[in-house]
């Protein structure tokens, strides 16, 4: 092979790489987060996907200048500096790292991305380009929409903005696979089902009929439903949903619930699905989860079996339409502002630290009985050699005593010969 072989075959590596950043699980993007932005001397009106996955801003188009520059995953690219323009400010020198063609993005009228990943080296990010050109004063943002297109993520936040937010801190990541590393991830403990309006008098009883799932949250701005484990696929039969069809989609690897018309007027149009994540209870009304598609409704809520980890729920759009995120870096944490979210953290703050005693508890006990099984281990190996050098004493004994036996009976025999 030739440098010329050499040379296509590092082009080739290189466009899979980067065509890689955008095309994990493309096919659910169809419908994504737009964010309308102008690039370069000529302000040319381009459409950016919003990822929430990822750290960088990659965009499809000629600049002026470029140098080197590390980017996610220790990987190299062409990193330019060129005109930036949004929701009404202007950034002279933006930098973001050039895609080589759009395969994955599933849409020809999106010309990039925009990362809204959270990046503990706060590399090639949109929060870091927007800090350093002084656009945000503090590394938060909040994601407003409308029809599937931003209308603007630069905001003046002040403290009494932020009181208004109700907040999931990030949690551990450790155990997913890469493709988590940069994104939003919060604890997700419980689901409940309920046909009556919470309130003061009856969130005890509901909190005591929740159903527990020990499961981890992940936001994900492409996404354009919600996906669940394939486990909770029957939880969800309730109230009338059991008697719509349950759908597989070969292409999604995904099943869901189609419901015909007739069917789906007698499902109980007052019940409501809580998704409580770090303590608050994040409201979804049938409606809310159900589209038309003619005669049918399908569901928002798709079940599948390929999530790399089997307890992950990962929320898209639904979410993000239904309330206004703020992203804050600073304290490494998601905000909630809007309609319907129950404050459940008396309770889920008692649960949660029941649940850690529990485990200390177990560890002790996990501890305890791994220290007995190490002495009875040891008490077992002394007791074995004392055993092993028993019947190696008796052996060499009877050996040494058959051993005289001959010796004596041989002078016998020659005693008797003379």
């Amino acid at each position: 092979m030739n440098s010329y072989h050499y040379r296509l075959l590092s082009l080739l590596i290189l466009s899979y790489i980067f065509s890689g950043i955008l095309a994990a699980y493309p096919e659910n993007y169809t419908i994504p987060y737009l964010f309308s932005v102008r690039i370069g001397s000529h302000s040319t009106e381009i459409k950016l996907l919003l990822n929430s996955f990822s750290s960088n801003n990659i965009l499809f188009t000629n600049t002026n200048r470029k140098y080197s520059k590390e980017i996610s995953a220790g990987r190299k690219s062409d990193v330019y500096m060129d005109k930036l323009e949004f929701s009404g400010h202007i950034i002279p020198e933006f930098a973001f790292s050039l895609q080589l063609d759009n395969t994955g993005l599933n849409s020809p009228e999106i010309q990039g991305e925009f990362g809204l990943g959270i990046d503990k080296d706060n590399r090639n990010d949109l929060i870091e380009n927007l800090f350093v050109n002084q656009i945000i004063t503090k590394r938060k943002i909040i994601l407003e929409t409308s029809n599937n297109l931003v209308e603007n993520i630069i905001h003046t936040i002040t403290e009494s903005d932020a009181n208004e937010f109700k907040y999931c801190n990030l949690t551990r990541k450790s155990d997913l696979d890469n493709l988590y590393d940069e994104a939003w991830v919060c604890e997700l403990s419980h689901l409940i089902e309920e046909d009556i309006n919470i309130d003061e008098k009856n969130i005890k009883s509901v909190w005591e009929n929740a159903k527990e799932i020990h499961s981890r949250a992940v936001f994900d701005t492409r996404q354009k439903y919600i996906i669940l484990p394939i486990k909770y696929l029957d939880d969800f039969k309730f109230y009338g949903i059991e008697k719509c069809e349950v759908i597989f989609d070969e292409s999604l690897s995904q099943k869901y619930f189609k419901c015909n018309n007739k069917v789906y007027e007698k499902i109980k149009d007052d019940i409501s699905l809580y998704f409580l994540i770090d303590g608050y209870g994040f409201k979804f009304s049938i409606n809310e989860l159900f589209q038309s598609e003619g005669d049918y409704k399908s569901s928002l809520i798709r079940f599948t079996n390929t999530i790399s980890n089997s307890n992950l729920f990962i929320f898209g759009i639904p979410l993000f339409k239904r309330y206004k995120i703020m992203f804050d870096y600073e304290n490494k944490r998601l905000g909630f502002k809007g309609e319907n979210i129950i404050d459940f953290s008396e309770y889920y703050n008692d649960w949660k630290e029941e649940k850690s005693v529990i485990k200390i508890n177990e560890s002790n006990i996990a501890s305890f009985d791994l220290q007995n099984e190490k002495i009875i281990m040891v008490i077992g190996a002394f007791i074995g050699g004392i055993i092993i050098l028993y019947v190696l004493f008796f052996m060499i004994r009877d050996n040494k005593r058959n051993n005289i036996n001959k010796i004596h009976s041989n002078f016998v025999e020659q005693v008797k010969d003379y």
